[in-house]
């Protein structure tokens, strides 16, 4: 995204697929992510199902974790509050009257230090092993993250065990670019999504 990886997640992930208003209306909710990377989105999503108490049931597929030290080093609190004042937590209005809001209010992420914290604490006590491909986290009351470490390639079969059953509220396509992971970027894979 061309106005980052904060701007991304609150305007095309929580927004636009209607993750948002479920965590709102304390709709529980399901979120199934390729790529999850450094996991800004799942931090941010689990930030507003916190603030707004509503269960969120997280579904992650990534080929490799990142250090734990570079979760830290990304500051999502502050990321997140310069996002916010800079107005690009919103998105610009169209044709759709829907774009550009809703509006995301400060508070919603008050429990991001504290979850960015926790998921450090996991990822660094953690033993991750190549026997065991399969973790559950569970970053707080309302927060849990089934993780699967592996390939999401179409030739890999085994992720496909660990998509939610009974399907999910929201996919969260995040592999990079297709130029990046063309691979993954592929109808095969989106039509197993």
């Amino acid at each position: 995204s061309g106005c980052g990886a904060v701007a991304e997640t609150l305007i095309v992930y929580l927004s636009h697929s209607g993750v948002l208003e479920r965590l709102r209306q304390r709709e529980e909710c399901v979120v199934f992510e390729v790529g999850l990377g450094t996991a800004t989105s799942f931090l941010l999503t689990a930030a507003l199902a916190q603030f707004h108490r509503t269960p969120l049931v997280y579904h992650a597929v990534e080929w490799m974790l990142l250090p734990v030290e570079l979760f830290g080093q990304l500051q999502l609190p502050s990321a997140i509050e310069r996002c916010l004042s800079s107005g690009l937590g919103q998105a610009a209005h169209g044709t759709d009257p829907h774009l550009g809001e809703p509006a995301f209010q400060a508070a919603e992420f008050q429990f991001l230090p504290q979850l960015v914290e926790t998921w450090c604490d996991w990822v660094s006590q953690t033993m991750f092993s190549s026997d065991c491909l399969s973790y559950r986290c569970q970053l707080s009351a309302w927060v849990r993250l089934e993780l699967y470490l592996g390939d999401a390639r179409a030739g890999d079969a085994a992720w496909r065990k660990h998509l939610p059953r009974g399907g999910c509220d929201a996919i969260y396509f995040d592999p990079f670019s297709p130029e990046t992971n063309p691979e993954l970027w592929s109808r095969p894979i989106f039509t197993e999504l």
